[in-house]
């Protein structure tokens, strides 16, 4: 409830202060998002090395998207703002993954890129060294830095959010500073970019 409440109403008011028309939506808006709840899982406990049931809860996956709604607010100059909030058949509310959520909505609506917003700078090779970041990686040397331990901990789900992003049709995926000022128009709209850019193959050179 937070997710669809405050901080979706706090979102639209940013929008509006900057003259911007938006409209606060959850996956239950318009059937949005299809999901089931996940099922108890047997997992190991990386403290005892124990199996053990997990019961997630109102957690859920998604089963599928209609992104109709959101094609139709937008040919009409509104900016959708999606909680990431979802339903099984019955209506019983879950809360999703919101970096799935967002994977989901671009591939079905054909996006031509895909934006992850967190609070680090994108891809470091060391977590200490911001002048570690990697501008650029492949689908392929992606996972390679996640086998080999130097993505790790909660950048593992945004990169391979990523990853599948690319491999499922969209050009290029970016991790950006979403505290940093300007980074979307910054990774937009120069031709250096922000963040880490993430494509299914290495882009070709430029010329000198």
């Amino acid at each position: 409830m937070v997710f669809a409440g405050k901080i979706n109403i706090e979102i639209l008011s940013a929008l509006r202060n900057e003259d911007l028309r938006a409209v606060g939506l959850n996956g239950l808006s318009g059937d949005l998002i299809h999901a089931r709840r996940r099922e108890v899982t047997e997992m190991q406990d990386p403290a005892t090395g124990e199996m053990r049931s997990v019961d997630f809860g109102h957690v859920g996956d998604i089963k599928d998207v209609d992104t109709r709604l959101l094609n139709a607010l937008m040919d009409n100059g509104y900016i959708p703002v999606v909680a990431s909030l979802g339903a099984d058949r019955r209506g019983n509310i879950l809360n999703i993954n919101a970096d799935n959520v967002a994977l989901e909505m671009a591939v079905d609506l054909k996006a031509d890129k895909f934006l992850n917003l967190t609070q680090v700078t994108g891809v470091l090779r060391d977590p200490a060294d911001e002048e570690s970041l990697v501008t650029a990686l492949t689908a392929e040397e992606a996972e390679r830095l996640i086998g080999a331990g130097i993505i790790k901990g909660g950048m593992i789900p945004k990169v391979r959010t990523c990853v599948a992003a690319v491999r499922r049709g969209i050009s290029r995926a970016h991790i950006l500073n979403g505290m940093e000022p300007h980074a979307i128009l910054r990774e937009l709209f120069t031709v250096k970019g922000t963040g880490t850019m993430i494509t299914r193959e290495a882009p070709p050179a430029e010329d000198d």
